[in-house]
């Protein structure tokens, strides 16, 4: 039986070099004029036509070879326009000639791939690519792989042996062409020394014996005991850590105020609540807890595309989803900036969050807000609470693991975050079947 290897990725992903690496075999057909050029127009390759006029494809097409190998990106070029190539109908054809069709998609590093999109295409297609594999190539009835540019790189020959037995298709893996015109890993040109990281000081102590680490462990717990204040401290005193945090944060993004509080998100929906906005939209790419409190609140919302990078506005309100921002000086004006201190963000306290404003009259409400419509200044039972509360308040103990991190790293490099991190929630079965596409 013939075989057919299609191979798939977004553009830059390395469509034209695993080209190459199949093509090369003396027993493949395929794009051969890859063999003596370093790159082809994509509208030049054996299939390109049939990526827009599936219907065309016929047996003589597979004629010479019993192995072929067709290659496309996602989106492709194909005489001067583009087209999301038409991929499954070209493996359905295939298969109507009784040929075997296996599928490959190709991965490379997201920051790095889009990267290299903005530079060359002024543009990043990822998504278009993703939405076509998770919702036609994945679902349907071929077998569909990954092939990993990175793990190519690393482990160069030892790499394409597995694959050729994985995908059951012949790799000349012992031949020098494969490396014709690659003098070192594409990737390295985008990679930048990192001077130091939040992580180093932990991940250095984290190699050093168990006893000393344990030592280093006590002192620390003993340090912060002593500031600790002890069971018959009032209320009031100990939450003034959580003040001093507020103070802290609120200088380091330049912000008049801060409300800490457990989470973003429910910075989020106190924000939402406060302010009584209607009509939303939110981006297709977030963290999926931000629909969902539309949801909970009862809003009217809808989905947006949106490449973001850094934070977001929610649609046609003024406030600001900046989880994953870290920016010295950062916070913009009249506006609530909602931040998060989840475990993987910057600054990282296991949970936690906090909205930067701009008034004191914002500020007092939503800290009231936070707290079970408490004032923090006077023991509960002796006020006469005057707004409806909610317990979302941050810890004193989180307050205070954040006033020790904040000073390791305030003045460290972040990761950048943008929209590239999150899957596209308008497809999830979760708002599909509510009617939130």
């Amino acid at each position: 039986m013939k075989k057919l290897l299609i191979i798939t990725g977004p553009q830059g992903s390395g469509n034209h070099f695993f080209s190459r690496v199949f093509s090369t075999h003396s027993e493949v057909g395929g794009w051969k004029s890859l063999l003596d050029r370093y790159w082809v127009p994509s509208d030049e390759e054996y299939f390109a036509k049939y990526w827009v006029h599936p219907e065309e494809l016929t047996e003589k097409d597979f004629e010479e070879y019993n192995y072929w190998l067709a290659n496309v990106s996602c989106p492709f070029y194909y005489d001067g326009v583009r087209y999301t190539p038409k991929i499954l109908e070209v493996a359905e054809k295939a298969k109507s000639f009784g040929i075997d069709v296996e599928i490959a998609i190709i991965t490379r590093d997201q920051n790095i791939n889009s990267e290299q999109q903005l530079r060359v295409r002024k543009e990043i297609t990822i998504p278009i690519a993703q939405e076509y594999y998770y919702n036609t190539l994945i679902p349907s009835e071929f077998k569909v792989h990954f092939l990993d540019n990175e793990a190519f790189f690393l482990h160069r020959k030892h790499y394409l042996i597995w694959v050729s037995k994985l995908l059951d298709f012949p790799v000349d893996y012992d031949n020098p062409d494969i490396f014709k015109f690659i003098d070192e890993d594409p990737n390295k040109k985008y990679v930048k020394y990192v001077k130091e990281y939040w992580l180093d000081e932990d991940v250095w102590s984290g190699i050093r014996p168990k006893n000393d680490r344990e030592k280093d462990l006590m002192l620390r717990l003993s340090q912060l005991d002593q500031n600790w204040p002890s069971k018959s401290t009032s209320t009031i005193t100990v939450f003034k850590e959580v003040e001093n945090f507020e103070n802290q944060i609120a200088k380091f993004y330049n912000a008049p105020y801060a409300v800490a509080t457990d989470c973003c998100t429910h910075a989020v929906e106190l924000c939402l609540r406060y302010k009584n906005y209607n009509n939303i939209t939110v981006p297709t790419h977030t963290y999926i807890s931000i629909p969902f409190t539309l949801e909970k609140l009862n809003l009217n919302w809808k989905f947006e595309y949106q490449e973001w990078k850094d934070f977001y506005y929610l649609g046609n309100t003024n406030i600001i989803d900046a989880a994953v921002y870290w920016k010295q000086n950062g916070y913009i004006e009249n506006t609530y900036m909602c931040l998060s201190f989840q475990y993987k963000k910057h600054l990282s306290l296991g949970r936690g969050g906090a909205i930067l404003l701009q008034n004191k009259e914002d500020y007092d409400i939503l800290k009231k807000m936070s707290y079970d419509g408490r004032s923090p200044n006077q023991q509960w039972m002796k006020q006469d609470i005057d707004c409806m509360g909610y317990h979302y308040y941050m810890t004193p103990e989180t307050a205070l693991l954040g006033l020790d991190k904040l000073k390791k790293v305030k003045n460290q490099t972040s990761q950048k975050w943008s929209y590239l991190h999150y899957p596209n929630l308008s497809n999830m079965k979760v708002f599909l079947k509510n009617g939130f596409k």
